[in-house]
This record gives C-alpha cells, structure tokens and sequence, in this order.
C-alpha cells in the first residue's frame, strides 16, 4: 500500500516539482517554437557566425536569393 510524503518533506519540495516541470516543457517548447519562427522569419544570426564573433571576427552576413546559391543547397 502506497503512503503519502510526510508533510515535513512535502515542505521541503516546495515548489521545486512544479518548477523542474516548467523547466522540461519549456526545453521541450522552444526549439518547436523557434522553428515556426524562423520558417517565416530568417534567423538573425548563426551558431558559426556566434562562434565567430566570440572569437573577434564579428558578424558579416549578406542575403542572396535562391537564385544566386547552388540548386542542391535548399535541397540539403
């Protein structure tokens, strides 16, 4: 037969279930999220472009059409 959490460990968690579940839906959410975004809004920058600029490169982006770029990369 299963008991209950005595009330002083039930004081002890607090919140902290209720807390680590947030935490989990919201990793769970944003890379789901973030992919509807970027599908209509071309993303600001990229993890190579990041790297770089910690590395004291900066950011250098120039957009071309799809035209300009090779047939297979939208493909890739």
């Amino acid at each position: 037969m299963a008991t209950a959490l005595p009330r002083s460990l039930r004081a002890r968690l607090g919140r902290w279930p209720r807390r680590i579940g947030n935490v989990l839906a919201f990793l769970i959410a944003w890379p789901i999220v973030m992919t509807l975004v970027y599908a209509v809004v071309p993303p600001p920058a990229s993890n190579l472009m990041i790297l770089r600029l910690f590395t004291g490169n900066g950011i250098n982006k120039d957009w071309v059409s799809l035209d300009q770029i090779s047939k297979h990369l939208p493909r890739a």
